[in-house]
């Protein structure tokens, strides 16, 4: 009995260590500092949604203006042209975050959708990627 515990007690130690030691973990902390330099004029939409309380911990200034707009259109599942034509118009440049896309089908199609749509309105993009996350950046 004692043996095994001593053995589930050193595989769990070496599962943990590789975890923090070695494991590709979302860059947030880059991310926000990305966002609080180049993007904190710009509109910053966020997809998913629920990926806002990880730039929230590294900068509280750095949120998603206009979260319950933003969250109503996503539930409206819009196609290019009406999500194009749903931008605020105060902005010249938008920075669209991406993060836990790949695998998802459904969320790889509605990013598709985002990005085609920003492109009808911003039609200039340039994109930057973090390990995990990525900043589409589409400007006039």
């Amino acid at each position: 009995m004692l043996f095994r515990s001593v053995l589930i007690s050193a595989l769990s130690f070496q599962s943990i260590k590789t975890y923090y030691t070695t494991y590709q973990k979302d860059d947030w902390r880059q991310a926000t500092q990305y966002l609080s330099t180049k993007c904190f004029q710009s509109l910053r939409l966020l997809y998913p949604t629920f990926n806002e309380p990880s730039i929230l911990r590294y900068n509280p200034a750095i949120d998603s203006q206009k979260v319950d707009w933003w969250n109503g259109i996503l539930a409206k599942n819009l196609d290019s042209d009406a999500l194009a034509a749903s931008f605020p118009g105060e902005y010249s440049e938008v920075c669209l975050v991406l993060n836990h896309i790949v695998g998802f089908p459904v969320r790889e199609v509605q990013a598709k959708v985002i990005q085609t749509a920003l492109m009808k309105r911003f039609p200039n993009e340039s994109i930057v990627k973090f390990p995990g996350v990525e900043i589409d950046v589409f400007d006039r």
